[in-house]
C-alpha cells in the first residue's frame, strides 16, 4: 500500500486506521485506511478532491445502520456525514442536510403539522443514506415524499429530481453506482394536517414498531424480500433460522430477518450466521436471497 500524505486541509477531520464499528447499529467493522468526518460543505468539497486525485475507493457512511464492514476494514476512504447538520421548514415542506437523522426528522415534521413522513419515525440512519437505500416501511418510503437534492462531487455540485435518483425497493442509482456523488442536502414535499393527528400517528407507529421488531444491536432486515412469494422473514422462519447462533451473534426469535449482535468488532461472526441464513433457505426452499445490507469488501 503506498504512503499518502495527508494535507493540512484535511487534518482537522481526518484520521487514519480508525476502527469502523463505533459507527455501526452493528457494531462490527475493521479499521478505515482514512475516515473523513467533515462538518462542512467546504470540507465535504476538499475531502472528494482529494480522494479523486490519489484515485481512492471511497464509500460515504450515514447512520452506520445498513451496513456490515468486514474485520478487515476498508481499503479506501470512509466520508461520514453525521456531522452535516441543518434543517429548515417552509409551509410544504423541510429541506435537511444529509447527516441528519431520519427518525428525528419525521418527529420534528409531525410537530409542526407536516404530514407524510410518519413512517419514519423510530428507523435509525440519516437523510442521505435512507434516499440511497430508499428507505421505506409498508407504510411508505423515501421516494414517495423526496422532491430533490443537492449533490456534491469531486467536480462541484449539482441539483437532481427525485426521479434522476432512480429509487426502486430498497435501491437506487446511488446504492447501485450508476449515478456518483454525495447527498448533501434533500428537499421533501410533505402535507399540511393538525398536529395532534401527526404525533397520534407517529405514537401508533413507534408503539407498533416495539411490539414487533426486535430491540439490541442489529442492522434491521439482513435480506430483501423476494420479488414473489413469501417474504425474507418468513421464509428464514421456516428454515429454522431463529436462535442459530456463531459466537455473539445470533437470529432474533422475534423476526428471523434480523441478526443481533451481542458482542462488539466480530464481523466474523456475523457474516458467516448472514451465510449460514442464505444457505438454509436455499437448502429449504431453493430460493437464493439477496442482503438488503450492504457488505462492502
Amino acid at each position: 500500500m503506498r504512503r499518502l500524505e495527508l494535507p493540512d486541509s484535511l487534518r482537522s477531520f481526518t484520521s487514519e486506521q480508525s476502527p469502523l464499528w463505533p459507527l455501526t447499529t452493528m457494531r462490527v467493522g475493521g479499521p478505515a485506511r482514512w475516515l473523513v468526518q467533515p462538518k462542512s460543505e467546504q470540507h465535504l468539497l476538499l475531502a472528494l478532491a482529494w480522494i479523486e486525485l490519489h484515485g481512492l475507493d471511497y464509500m460515504v457512511l450515514g447512520g452506520g445502520a445498513n451496513v456490515i464492514f468486514p474485520s478487515e476494514g476498508f481499503p479506501g476512504a470512509i466520508v461520514s456525514v453525521r456531522k452535516l447538520k441543518g434543517i429548515r421548514f417552509d409551509e410544504t415542506g423541510v429541506t435537511a442536510a444529509c447527516g441528519e437523522s431520519l427518525s428525528a426528522l419525521a418527529s420534528q415534521a409531525n410537530r409542526v403539522g407536516l404530514a407524510g413522513m410518519e413512517w419514519a419515525c423510530g428507523i435509525p440512519g440519516t437523510v442521505g443514506g435512507a434516499i440511497v437505500m430508499n428507505a421505506g416501511t409498508s407504510q411508505g418510503d423515501m421516494a414517495s415524499i423526496l422532491s430533490s437534492v443537492r449533490m456534491i462531487t469531486a467536480e462541484g455540485e449539482c441539483s437532481l429530481s427525485a426521479r434522476d435518483l432512480e429509487l426502486g425497493y430498497r435501491t437506487s442509482a446511488l446504492r447501485t453506482g450508476a449515478l456518483q456523488g454525495i447527498v448533501f442536502v434533500a428537499t421533501f414535499e410533505l402535507q399540511r394536517d393538525d398536529p395532534v393527528q401527526c404525533v397520534r400517528r407517529e405514537r401508533e407507529i413507534l408503539r407498533s414498531r416495539a411490539q414487533t421488531l426486535p430491540i439490541g444491536a442489529s442492522s434491521g432486515c439482513i435480506f430483501r424480500n423476494p420479488a414473489e412469494g413469501s417474504p425474507a422473514g418468513l421464509l428464514l422462519d421456516q428454515a429454522g433460522c431463529k436462535g442459530l447462533r456463531v459466537g455473539s451473534a445470533v437470529v432474533s426469535m422475534q423476526h428471523a430477518n434480523f441478526i443481533l449482535n451481542e458482542g462488539e468488532n466480530n464481523s466474523d461472526d456475523v457474516l458467516e450466521l448472514i451465510r449460514l441464513m442464505r444457505q438454509r433457505v436455499i437448502d429449504t426452499h431453493g430460493i437464493v436471497l439477496d442482503t438488503e445490507v450492504v457488505l462492502p469488501r
